[in-house]
């Protein structure tokens, strides 16, 4: 199922929303820069641009890049963490969050 989503021709038609999404996001990199003097390039950039990416090339509407993240973070904590047990119970909250908003 991947593969025939990611093949080469598909990969370089989802060139342009790449570039899109990047310029989008070092834009508002660049304007924390220019404000404060500094900016937090991982949680402005690097951990977003492949959520919106994905978000764009998937049609994902309605929910914004961080908690789509939130909610990736959660699932992968709890089914592949050693979570404690209330940790459990935060985790199954979110990941529930995230299948009662899917269509």
């Amino acid at each position: 199922m991947v593969t025939r989503f990611f093949n080469a021709e598909r990969v370089a038609a989802a060139v342009p929303v790449i570039q899109r999404v990047a310029e989008d996001l070092l834009h508002t990199v660049r304007s924390e820069l220019d404000a404060t003097g500094r900016c937090e390039l991982f949680g402005s950039f690097a951990q977003v641009l492949p959520c919106r990416v994905l978000m764009e090339l998937l049609g994902i509407r309605g929910v914004t890049p961080a908690t789509l993240i939130r909610w990736s973070d959660a699932s992968l904590e709890l089914f592949w963490g050693r979570p404690t047990f209330d940790r459990q119970r935060e985790l199954a909250v979110l990941v529930g969050e995230f299948h009662k908003s899917s269509p």
